[in-house]
């Protein structure tokens, strides 16, 4: 196994770890209210009925958004796990980046950083290796999370017309400016170097600035 191979089986690992954990959080909230409804049906005489739906219906809302989020999740890991059907395919890239931060947003959330995405109204596409390119999206976002303050957030937006241009990743805190070095910050971090030899293997261009990080599409 080359290192990029390595790398993407990483990846595939640590997006995995992070989804089957936060779908765990989802079944347990689901059993806790679950279970509220199994006392309350316990405690309430049947002739309550009103009463009865009055205070069943906290737990059944919480159960439905639980359960909505749980197949969201399921379905943004099943995608992520199919990206690897092809070593090179055309994608669209709103999609895809969709569905990867998704699957980021507890790791970055484990750095008190939060992620968004501008969503454009026409598709972009591109034709690429897609676990490549996600690896690379990953590594642009992991090359931020420590170098910014608690509570920042993270937006993503895509540039291109028909096809994609570049990949912007601008940071933003609500109290607060980012570090004045932000580039020299981010250039030294491990995830930076793993960001460059990525790229290098589908002709990305990263460049860090005083925002966060721009990936330009060379090919």
């Amino acid at each position: 196994m080359n290192e990029q191979d390595f790398l993407k089986a990483r990846l595939l690992g640590k997006l995995t770890a992070s989804a089957t954990h936060e779908f765990q959080n989802v079944l347990a909230i689901i059993k806790e209210s679950a279970g509220l409804m199994e006392d309350v049906l316990a405690f309430t005489p049947m002739e309550d009925a009103e009463v009865l739906e009055q205070r069943l219906g906290m737990p059944l809302s919480t159960i439905k958004k639980q359960v909505a989020r749980g197949v969201d999740l399921v379905s943004c890991l099943n995608g992520f796990a199919h990206s690897t059907d092809h070593v090179r395919c055309k994608v669209d890239v709103q999609v895809l980046v969709n569905n990867l931060l998704a699957l980021s947003r507890r790791l970055a959330a484990n750095t008190g950083v939060d992620l968004a995405l501008e969503e454009k109204e026409t598709p972009l596409y591109m034709e690429t290796d897609a676990v490549q390119f996600q690896l690379c999206i990953y590594y642009a976002l992991e090359s931020l999370f420590s170098a910014l303050p608690a509570r920042s957030l993270i937006t993503l937006s895509l540039e291109g017309s028909a096809t994609l241009s570049a990949v912007t990743l601008c940071a933003t805190h609500p109290d607060q400016p980012v570090p004045d070095d932000l580039s020299r910050i981010i250039c030294r971090e491990k995830a930076w170097e793993v960001l460059l030899e990525a790229a290098r293997a589908i002709q990305v261009r990263p460049k860090a600035n005083d925002t966060g990080v721009t990936l330009f599409m060379d090919s």
